[in-house]
Order: C-alpha cells, then structure tokens, then sequence
C-alpha cells in the first residue's frame, strides 16, 4: 500500500518518471486491484509511454468498469494515440455511468463532432449547457456544430454567448471572428479579431514564447 501511496504523491507533485518502478511493483502485488493499475497508467501516460499506459487502464477498467473517471481517461489516451473510435465507446461508458456531468457530455459530443458525427454530437452540448449553462466550452463546441450543419444564426447565437462568458478566450474569439467573416459580416469579424489580440489568453501566450 506504501508504494501506491507513495506513487501516487510523485504523480501529484509532477515526479511520474519515479512514480512508475514503485506503481509498477505495487499493481504486481496486488493484481486485482484497479486503483495501482490507474495510477501506474497516469505515470506512464505523462512520460510519454502511452501504449504502456493504455494497457494499464484497460486493466483498471476491467477491475473497475464502473468507475467513470476510469473510463474518461482511457478514453483521453485511446484518442491520443488516434483510436477514435475506441475512445468514442469509452466516452460513451462514461456519460452512460455519469450522465450529470457536463464535462463528460462536452467531451463525448467534442470527439463525436471531430468524427464528423454532428447530430449525434448536438445532443451532448445540449445536456452539457442544461447542466451548466454558463459552460463557454460547450456553448462554443456547439456553434461549431451548428456551422458544420449550415445552422449559422444558431451558430451565431452560441459564439456570442461563449465570447460573453469567456471574453479573454482567444480561440473562441478567432472561431467567432471567422464565422462573421464568412457571413460577410466583417466589421463585426474585424473587432472580434481585435479583441482576440487584446485577450489575456493571447498576451500571455506571447509572454511565455520569449523565454523560450
């Protein structure tokens, strides 16, 4: 239990490549056990192992298949390493085990919309915003959908609110920017470009790039 215990402290205070050998021995001790098995996996996937890791989290979740952080991660790593639809099903498990949380929703319709899947993809941004309606992500996700569908009034409708929400967001600004132009609106275009040069996301993106 120490070595678990331990491991899982080297994780926490960004230490995985030491967290492996002692999560390594403890998922060895106790074969059966999820939780070794999980966290060996998270060590693993932060230095760069992610075959390994996958591994590690399909045993967890064999030995805990209702565990939704379980499958939420496994499904993080399987589209990773590009086995989409493999991370789709686990998405999947997640929702089906935890359909209350607006994370888990955003992130199955996220990886549906990017398989092209939009009206299997709609649904999920809509429970995720019904959950928490202040979600700029998910507000954001969904007017990309609704642009992919041709949709761009609604489209509209939801940049706006993610801009209101998260008006420092310089992704959700250029998407929203690039929309009006192509609607021909581009004075509107124009300022929501403006405002995503001014936005802390980007400044400080610049900042950190000088001392690289």
């Amino acid at each position: 239990l120490f070595r678990s215990t331990l491991g899982t402290e080297l994780i926490r205070t960004g230490q995985p490549a030491d967290a492996v050998p002692l999560l390594e021995r403890a998922a060895a001790e106790a074969p059966d056990y999820g939780p070794p098995h999980f966290d060996l996996g998270v060590a693993l996937d932060r230095t760069g192992q992610t075959a390994r890791a996958i591994e590690e989290f399909a045993v967890a979740v064999r030995l805990q298949p209702d565990s939704f952080n379980v499958h939420e991660t496994l499904a993080v790593a399987l589209w990773h390493a590009d086995r989409r639809e493999e991370a789709i099903a686990h998405y999947q498990e997640a929702v089906r085990l935890k359909p209350d949380d607006p994370v888990g929703q955003n992130n199955l319709a996220n990886a549906l919309l990017q398989q092209q899947r939009i009206q299997e993809a709609m649904p999920h941004f809509e429970a995720a915003l019904k959950l928490k309606p202040d979600f700029a992500e998910a507000h954001s996700n969904l007017a990309l959908a609704y642009q992919m569908s041709a949709d761009f009034d609604n489209a509209v409708e939801h940049f706006r609110e993610a801009a209101r929400l998260a008006p420092e967001s310089y992704g959700i600004r250029v998407n929203f920017g690039n929309l009006l132009l192509r609607l021909g609106r581009t004075k509107e275009a124009i300022d929501e470009y403006q405002r995503a040069l001014r936005s802390e996301e980007h400044t400080s993106e610049l900042q950190s790039r000088q001392y690289l």
